[in-house]
C-alpha cells in the first residue's frame, strides 16, 4: 500500500579475493557475508553444487565453507562482471594444502579447504573479510610456534572436536 520499492531480498557479498596462507585461508568480499557456515565433511562429500562433480583435494581432514548470500560475479544490466577474478583452486604450503570453490549457484558460495588434520575452526570477521585460522598458535602447545619457517610436519596440532557451530 503505498509504495513503490521492490522489495529486492538480501543483497549479496562479492568475493574479491582468496588469500592462502600456511595456517589460514582469508576471503575478502566488496560488503560483509550475512552468513558464514562452515563444517568437516568426509571427502565423499566434497562435490561441486551444480554438477555433483568431485572435488579432490590433498590432506587428510576437509572443511567447507559457505557464505550466503554471496557470489563471484555481479550481474549489471545484461552483462555479468567478475568480483573475484582469481584460480578456483589454490594451494597451501600446510597445515592448509588445497583450497578450492565447490559452489557459485543462487547466491551461496562455497569453498572447500583440504588441511593436514582436524582441529577447532575459529572462524574471524573483520570488515568485509572473513578468515578460517586452521592452525593458529592457540591451538599449539606452549612454547611452539606455527611460523611459515617451520615445516608442516614439525607443527603439532591438537586433537580437534567437532566444528564450531554452523553460522558465524
Amino acid at each position: 500500500c503505498g509504495g513503490s520499492k521492490k522489495d529486492e531480498g538480501p543483497t549479496n557479498a562479492y568475493l574479491t579475493g582468496v588469500h592462502v596462507a600456511a595456517s589460514s585461508v582469508r576471503f575478502d568480499f566488496k560488503s560483509k557475508p550475512q552468513q558464514v557456515a562452515v563444517s568437516w565433511q568426509p571427502p565423499s562429500r566434497l562435490n561441486e553444487c551444480g554438477s555433483g562433480r568431485p572435488i579432490r583435494l590433498r590432506g587428510h581432514a576437509f572443511v567447507v565453507v559457505h557464505f550466503r548470500p554471496a557470489a563471484s560475479a555481479e550481474i549489471k544490466g545484461e552483462q555479468v562482471v567478475l568480483t573475484y577474478t582469481g584460480p578456483k583452486r589454490l594451494h597451501g604450503p600446510g597445515p592448509v594444502l588445497d583450497v578450492a570453490r565447490s559452489c557459485d549457484f543462487e547466491a551461496d558460495l562455497g569453498w572447500a579447504i583440504g588441511v593436514e588434520r582436524r582441529h577447532p575452526l575459529p572462524v574471524e570477521r573483520a570488515g568485509t573479510a572473513v578468515t578460517l585460522s586452521l592452525c593458529s598458535a592457540a591451538f599449539l602447545p606452549p612454547g611452539r610456534d606455527a611460523g611459515p619457517d617451520r615445516p608442516a610436519a614439525a607443527r603439532p596440532l591438537t586433537a580437534g572436536g567437532p566444528a564450531a557451530p554452523p553460522a558465524y
